[in-house]
This record gives structure tokens, sequence and C-alpha cells, in this order.
């Protein structure tokens, strides 16, 4: 990993430090496995907790250690916090937060905007920080709802904002969420769609119900895709979760995608562009020129 990188990892970790402080109070081995089960952080030592928060301490911000009678816990004064970053600061932060969207899950993220969110910066530029790109269209309570029903095998009747067919009601069978692409799917099966859906979460408008499951989802049948990409693009981009080259020649590299569900297949290789040379499996070819022109269209007038 670079220097870069981990300067940019050191430092949102000491915002999840801080995160889980103005949550309550903790004690180090507390803090450990709290960064451990939210952030992913793994093998952490109390001397690296210690660190951090005298980091912090230096920063500006009030935190005292507690006695025994508290287990030595750990307290931040949030009425103290007020910050005013300087430009150097700024770019910090927001390199802090860019990296929350490479190595963190869609609740880490969404924390770290609330965390954002409660503290009183003063300055003017410092906008960008609630920048959370699809995040700031989510909305939190449902998403927690919706994990809550992945969770426990529900099915959830909801109001869905669909791009062509506007506000509908439907009944989903959540399998999981994801965030790809900066953006925050709700995937599974609905009584509306033929096979796997993704529904985008920020178009989710209200949770009628949440109800037993009442369909049995089957993740096992993912359909396989073959598309031939340069080279150059290959070499100088890392592959998406469910890619893998099966054959690299001179100048091109053969793509094999396996996802359960097409759209995210269509979605990447649109993002391609010029550098996807062959689409091998016909009907997602058909999809992609459908698109194509449909946005061709749009242009001509």
């Amino acid at each position: 990993m670079s220097g870069k990188k981990n300067i940019q990892l050191t430092g949102f970790r000491l915002i999840a430090v801080l995160i889980s402080l103005f949550e309550k109070d903790l004690s180090k081995n507390e803090i450990i496995e709290l960064l451990n089960k939210k952030y992913g952080f793994k093998n952490l030592s109390k001397e690296t907790i210690k660190l951090d928060i005298n980091t912090l301490i230096k920063a500006g911000f009030n935190i005292t250690r507690g006695k025994r009678t508290n287990n030595y816990k750990y307290s931040l004064d949030k009425s103290f916090i007020k910050l005013k970053p300087d430009k150097n600061e700024l770019l910090l932060l927001n390199s802090i937060k860019n990296t929350a969207f490479e190595f963190c899950g869609y609740d880490e993220i969404l924390n770290l905007k609330s965390f954002f969110e409660k503290i009183p910066f003063e300055n003017a530029e410092t906008s960008d920080l609630y920048n959370f790109k699809i995040f700031n269209s989510v909305n939190k309570e449902i998403v927690k709802e919706l994990k809550s029903a992945v969770k426990n095998n529900k099915t959830v009747s909801i109001i869905y904002n669909s791009p062509d067919k506007g506000e509908i009601e439907m009944e989903f069978t959540p399998d999981k969420i994801t965030f790809r692409n900066d953006k925050l799917y709700l995937e599974g099966i609905s009584n509306i769609h033929d096979n796997y859906a993704s529904l985008r979460a920020d178009n989710i408008r209200k949770i009628i119900e949440i109800r037993d499951k009442t369909k049995e989802i089957k993740t096992s049948d993912k359909k396989k895709t073959r598309y031939v990409i340069t080279k150059s693009f290959y070499e100088n981009n890392p592959p998406e979760e469910f890619e893998k080259a099966v054959k690299i020649d001179e100048n091109e590299v053969e793509i094999e995608a396996c996802d359960i569900d097409d759209f995210f297949v269509v979605q990447r290789i649109l993002t391609l562009g010029k550098n996807c040379l062959k689409i091998k499996r016909k009907e997602i070819k058909q999809n992609v020129l459908k698109i194509l022109n449909e946005t061709l269209k749009e242009y001509q007038y």
C-alpha cells in the first residue's frame, strides 16, 4: 500500500475513533472492538488507540480518561467541538472522506456523513465536506429498515420512484444492500420484475409494511458475459469484483463477467466506452445498443 493510502487510512481511523467517542464513552478495548466490527480495522493494539487519542487531543479535541471505577473509559466533551480547519486540514478531511468511499461499506459512509453534519465547522469552505454524493439523497431511516429486512429475511412493501413509471407500489424481497458505481442499491426479487432486480435506494420513497418473506431468492444462477476490452485500459484500471480476465493478447483482453443481475454488467460496459471492443453475449449487446440509441435521441433535440 502506498504511503499516501497509509496516511489516508490512518486519518480515517482517527475519524472512526472520534465518531465512536461522539456516540458514547469507551475504554481502549471497547474502541478496538468497535473499530474492528464497524470499520474493519484489524489487529489494533491498545498503544495504537492511545496514540490516536493523543493525536486527537493535540488537534484540539477535549478528551479525558476516566478512573478505575468506570473502567478507564475515554470521554469526549461534545460542547467543546468547534473546528475551523485550514486549507491543508480541509484537504486531509476530504481525502479521509474519499478513502471511506473506496474502502468502507455503506454503513460506515453514512456514519461518517452523520458525524460531519454534527460538527459545527466555522469555515464557509467546508461545504464540500458535506458532499456525500448519492448519500445526500438517501433516507438513512429507510436504509436502516431495509438492512433489518435483509438480516431477518423479510419482505417489504415500498413506494418506489421508477425512472420509467413514476411512483409505484411494489412488493420486494431484498437479498442485500450494495454500494456500486457511487450508488446505493437494494438487490433482490419483486412482484414486478421477471428476474433478480436492483433498486436505487435513493428512489425508495416509503416503506409501507415489513412482513415475513413471501419468495425465496436463488442467487446461484449467476450469468456469464464475455466482452473484449483494450489492454491499456485493463493494465491501468482495477477490475470489478465480478470480472476476471480469461484471455490476454498483445492489444486486447477478454473479460468474463459473472453477476446475478445483468444491470450491473450493462452499466460496466457503458462506462468502458471506446475501451470496450466487442460484446459476446447477444442480449447484453442489444441492451447496451438500446441505451446508447436512446441517449443519442435525447441529444438530437
